[in-house]
């Protein structure tokens, strides 16, 4: 009976004992696998070599900063999406925000940010001293970065 694996970026998930299969699904990216692969194993498509060889440091770490790149412009985002939102319901004047957006400690925190430093962002949060910046904001802030340290 021949072993079918299904292949998604690069790595086996799922594996079907059954030709029958491949047939039934011909769009599908299932490759002809021995009997020792297994779920989890990375696919070379360059070599067409199956591999049970777990990703290195340095590629988990690309992976988690990918990850980070892609969350990146949705922190910023809901941070001023937070921000205008307390503008519009009084809690903060137009002036106030502006002052805001030019504090240097944020500008700091914000270039933490971009460079994907989430951990250093996320300690520089409690010790901002700008008075608009209260405990509840500073909290939700830091959760929001602790969402996306992967």
């Amino acid at each position: 009976m021949n072993r079918f694996a299904f292949v998604k970026n690069g790595k086996v998930e799922a594996i079907f004992d059954t030709e029958s299969l491949a047939s039934a699904f011909p769009d599908l990216n299932l490759i002809s696998a021995g009997s020792n692969v297994q779920c989890g194993w990375i696919y070379n498509s360059q070599t067409q070599e199956f591999s049970s060889n777990a990703p290195s440091t340095a590629e988990k770490d690309l992976l988690k900063y990918l990850k980070r790149a892609e969350a990146k412009n949705k922190i910023i985002a809901w941070v001023a999406q937070e921000n205008v939102a307390r503008v519009k319901n009084g809690t903060w004047t137009t002036e106030q925000l502006i002052s805001l957006t030019q504090d240097a400690e944020l500008k700091d925190l914000l270039d933490d940010v971009n460079s994907l430093s989430f951990e250093i962002a996320a300690n520089k949060i409690t010790g901002l001293t700008n008075e608009l910046l209260t405990s509840d904001i500073k909290a939700a802030w830091i959760e929001k970065l602790q969402g996306y340290f992967y």
